[in-house]
């Protein structure tokens, strides 16, 4: 199973500092544009990967997510994935990488 989605929308930011600092850029209010884009599949019934992406006008913001994970707990939950995943955050003079753990797509029925 593929699935994947894209998307555009308006994109409002307003920033206020307790103290002003006329220097940030950053400050005040923007209005801009966000794309996004997200993929979830399923290469196996056991396993699944998952990515997402954004881009926004406003501070050149962007951020960007990547998962795999193997389904566990089948009986009790209806199959739980459980697995690594990285993230990646960033925008005009701010960056951040994350590593770490998920857990994803507990399911209620069988929607085959």
């Amino acid at each position: 199973m593929l699935n994947s989605k894209f998307s555009s929308h308006p994109n409002f930011r307003s920033i206020i500092f307790s103290r002003t600092i006329h220097s940030n850029r950053l400050r005040g209010s923007s209005i801009g544009l966000r794309i996004a884009a997200e993929f979830w599949h399923e290469p196996t019934p056991e396993t699944m990967l998952a990515a997402d992406a954004s881009l926004s006008s406003i501070a050149t913001g962007n951020s960007a997510r990547a998962a795999y994970g193997w389904r566990i707990l089948n009986d009790p939950l209806g199959g739980i994935y459980v697995g690594p995943e990285t993230q990646y955050f960033g925008s005009q003079g701010y960056r951040s990488l994350r590593v770490g753990a998920h857990i994803t797509s507990m399911k209620a029925e069988d929607t085959k």
